[in-house]
């Protein structure tokens, strides 16, 4: 693979597809607990990372922050964090809002690694969105990559093991940041009695933006300027665009222009950062410019052309892929 379409291959990857729609109370409570067990495992990366936002913020900020109760759901609406301000402010995390960032950067450590390659990340990109496209479960990167077991993926080099936490801190970070700005301003998901569609959607699409913005301050201020939130907005984008309505669940994933915002940010702060190390500001504004190239609205438009002509026929030799889904 070529051309422009090769270069985007490594600004894409996984996304979590929802489950089959029909299934035995017997499978369906395995998945539960399977499901509980899961955030339970995510539980200390989620409250250090929310703890790391807390001392970032300013004292009126922290005090709101301090006071949120973390509740953990086993809900699989992929990419679902909520925060629900008042009296008692609720943080919510997802099963599903974990895992999509979790196969994410699974996905991306084992390329940045060597254990895959990028024909090998676009095949298991393909094999996702088709999965997501008929509401079926999906088999991890791990597995897809022929590394099966929780030993076999134990054994892999320490290089992964830190890459993939380095990428999960980043990236739940952003999003964590994200649902503080809900909190810190107070703002309310639930349309008013009176409020037009329209307007509920505008003033949505407002809060959305002001998060998105709190979240990038929250990074760059510290020269934090790694890709794995990025990397998490590239994959979202491939596996649900296009979207043709802003509705409550499509309104965590962010979309082109969104997208296109978000990179301006990061690319104002490395600008203005003599801090960030030479390497890292090539890195940076490389991925930057592949951001800018991606959500241009001409080439936009061709590569989503050419993702949904690759999944007529789509080929997936170099997956892993058993038949059963644990």
């Amino acid at each position: 693979m070529t051309g422009p379409a090769a270069v985007l291959v490594l600004s894409v990857a996984a996304a979590f597809a929802a489950p089959p729609y029909q299934e035995s109370a017997t499978t369906a409570s395995e998945r539960q607990r399977q499901n509980r067990e899961y955030n339970e495992s995510q539980r200390d990366v989620v409250e250090r990372t929310w703890n790391r936002i807390i001392t970032r913020s300013n004292k009126g900020h922290a005090e709101k922050l301090r006071k949120a109760r973390i509740i953990y759901s086993i809900d699989e609406t992929p990419l679902r964090f909520e925060a629900n301000p008042g009296e008692q402010p609720v943080l919510l995390i997802t099963t599903g809002g974990l895992r999509l960032q979790n196969v994410i950067l699974e996905a991306y450590a084992l390329l940045a690694t060597g254990r895959v390659d990028e024909a090998w990340l676009f095949q298991y990109m393909l094999y996702l969105r088709q999965q997501h496209l008929k509401g079926a479960r999906f088999h991890t990167a791990s597995v897809a990559a022929g590394i099966v077991g929780e030993e076999n993926v134990n054994a892999l080099p320490p290089i992964y093991h830190g890459l993939y936490l380095h990428y999960r801190e980043t990236a739940l970070f952003f999003s964590l940041a994200h649902e503080a700005a809900h909190l810190v301003h107070d703002d309310i998901v639930e349309q008013a009695d009176k409020e037009s569609d329209k307007a509920f959607e505008q003033r949505m699409q407002r809060q959305e933006t002001r998060a998105d913005k709190f979240a990038v301050d929250m990074m760059t201020k510290q020269a934090e300027f790694v890709s794995a939130f990025s990397t998490l907005l590239f994959s979202t984008l491939m596996i649900y665009e296009p979207r043709d309505s802003v509705s409550d669940a499509n309104l965590h994933i962010p979309d082109r222009l969104r997208m296109r915002i978000i990179a301006g940010w990061v690319r104002d702060a490395v600008a203005k950062n003599p801090r960030v190390p030479d390497l890292d500001r090539s890195m940076i504004n490389g991925g930057l410019e592949q951001a800018f190239k991606f959500t241009d609205p001409v080439m936009y438009r061709v590569f989503l052309l050419f993702r949904d002509a690759q999944l007529q026929r789509p080929v997936f030799d170099r997956l892993n892929l058993p038949s059963v889904i644990n």
